[in-house]
C-alpha cells in the first residue's frame, strides 16, 4: 500500500519590501494646470501624441466612450510634467496615463491666495 504525502501548505513570509517610485504628497507649489487655448497646452497635447502613437489625439473609444484627459502637470525634480489620462485607451485596451515633459521654462499661473489643492 502506497500512501501519497500531501504537500504541506506554504507558510506565508513575512517580508520588508521596499515601494519603488512611492507616491509622495505635493506640496502647492508642485501643481499646476496647462490653460486651454495657450502655447504650453497645445504643447502638451501635441506631446501626448508624439508618446502615445495615436493618429487621433483624443483616441476616443467608441464602446466606452473614454478619450485622453488632462489632469494637470506636477513638478518633479525641478521639472514640471504633464500627466494624461485614459480610462479605456482602444489600442491598449486598458487604463494608461502618460507623462509628458512641459516646455523648458514654463510654469503655471499661481493660483489665487487661499486657494488650495487640500
Amino acid at each position: 500500500m502506497t500512501q501519497t504525502k500531501e504537500a504541506a501548505p506554504k507558510k506565508a513570509r513575512a517580508t520588508k519590501r521596499r515601494v519603488r517610485n512611492a507616491v509622495q504628497p505635493l506640496e502647492d507649489d508642485e501643481f499646476g494646470l496647462a490653460e486651454p487655448g495657450t502655447v504650453e497646452w497645445a504643447v502638451a497635447w501635441a506631446g501626448l501624441a508624439a508618446v502615445s502613437g495615436d493618429e487621433d489625439r483624443e483616441a476616443w473609444d467608441p464602446l466606452s466612450g473614454e478619450a485622453w484627459q488632462y489632469h494637470g502637470a506636477m513638478k518633479r525634480e525641478g521639472r514640471w510634467i504633464h500627466t494624461f489620462r485614459h480610462r479605456w485607451h482602444p489600442r491598449m485596451q486598458k487604463r494608461w496615463y502618460l507623462h509628458v515633459p512641459a516646455s523648458e521654462g514654463w510654469k503655471p499661473h499661481p493660483r489665487p491666495e487661499g486657494e488650495s489643492l487640500h
